[in-house]
């Protein structure tokens, strides 16, 4: 059809269609010309087929996957912004502001010889400040243990917002 139309003087672009193969369906994506003398008759005409099948499919796979990322984004959104519990000793009130210091191990963690290396919440609070979020240690109340709240934002800031 495309090379019909050509032939007929008209030019064809980015005409597309399903072709079925032994393989199975292809997509075609078709430009055809007229070829013309100088004089401007008619010789013949030319058409050039482009198999998109394979681009297609990219695409498809494409807005697949950003839906997913889209819909996790929406589920871990909704998760880092729920407060993570423990129900531990607890931090006390004066070691409070350093437990986000590299190497900072509190005095009970000391005492009881609970391993680790005091790197957890500074790295935890590196992540976040990289994703231009917050974390915060919430008061335990009437309860044992110490209460974390992490919040990331959906959307980057944008240019000047922006902080590293």
């Amino acid at each position: 059809m495309p090379l019909r139309r050509a032939l007929n003087g008209t030019e064809v672009r980015g005409t597309e269609y399903a072709l079925q193969t032994r393989e199975g369906q292809r997509l075609v994506r078709v430009n055809a010309h007229p070829i013309t003398d100088q004089h401007g008759s008619r010789l013949g005409a030319v058409a050039v087929f482009h198999d998109i099948t394979e681009a297609r499919q990219a695409e498809h796979l494409q807005q697949m996957l950003s839906r997913a990322k889209d819909e996790y984004l929406n589920l871990v959104g909704h998760e880092l912004r729920t407060p993570v519990t423990d129900t531990g000793f607890g931090i006390p009130e004066h070691e409070r502001p350093h437990v986000f210091d590299r190497f900072h191990r509190g005095a009970i963690a000391t005492e009881l010889a609970i391993p680790g290396a005091g790197l957890g919440l500074a790295i935890a609070k590196l992540i976040t400040d990289r994703h231009h979020g917050t974390i915060t240690i919430n008061p335990p109340g009437n309860r044992p243990g110490t209460t974390m709240h992490v919040e990331l934002p959906r959307d980057l800031p944008t240019g000047s917002e922006r902080r590293r």
